[in-house]
């Protein structure tokens, strides 16, 4: 009876082991996965957010050149330059596989599954300025694109055919400096929040212990 009874208790125990070790593989290969997510979402971002500092030079510039009133050809250019409108997005795979498939309960680690959870969820900031640009998306769509194309020459890149004293005002005018300092404003909307979720990420990377 003895012998069989601690048969049972070390197959039970070798098979909790076994168990142990397989939650733990599974958990080590989901925060792997989460890693390189991060990697991956920290490289948009800073890139993106070079790409805003960009823009951002150019609407100074922009608005520097309508108030000098010299030269429309720079305000074309600058005002083109300024129709890249792209967002950034964040990917999320890893972490609705580890939610998804219920094996975050095997993390352990509450610190590690917080942050993990917190960091995911501050996602949901850059979704909303990306929304919010979008709700605004008008302004580029009403207002600034269809202002440079109404009153800008963009087919001579060489040098500007303007027929007529007004003409040569619609680059100078109220206006469009108007439409183009709200869009500067969105602009730093939009990079407060990516440096804050960049920030957040850098954070996440900087203190991971991963351990079961």
């Amino acid at each position: 009876f003895l012998v069989v009874l601690i048969g049972i208790l070390i197959a039970f125990q070798l098979n909790k082991c076994s168990d142990d070790r397989t939650k733990a593989e599974l958990i080590e290969n989901h925060l792997l996965q989460i890693t390189s997510e991060c990697e991956e979402n920290r490289k948009k971002l800073r890139l993106s957010m070079n790409r805003i500092q960009t823009q951002l030079a150019n609407c100074d510039s922009l608005l520097e050149e309508t108030s000098r009133r010299e030269s429309p050809e720079k305000v074309r250019n600058f005002a083109t330059a300024l129709l890249d409108m792209r967002n950034v997005d964040l990917a999320r795979n890893a972490y609705k596989v580890l939610v998804e498939s219920g094996d975050i309960r095997y993390l352990s680690d509450y610190e590690v599954k917080r942050n993990i959870i917190s960091m995911y969820d501050s996602f949901e900031k850059v979704t909303q300025i990306n929304q919010s640009n979008q709700n605004n998306q008008n302004l580029y769509d009403n207002h600034f694109y269809p202002y440079i194309k109404s009153n800008f020459d963009l087919i001579n890149w060489s040098k500007l055919r303007i027929r007529s004293k007004a003409e040569e005002e619609a680059y100078y005018s109220r206006e469009f400096a108007n439409t183009i300092s709200t869009y500067r404003f969105l602009l730093l909307a939009k990079e407060r929040i990516y440096k804050a979720q960049k920030e957040e990420i850098d954070a996440y990377l900087g203190n991971l212990t991963p351990r079961e």
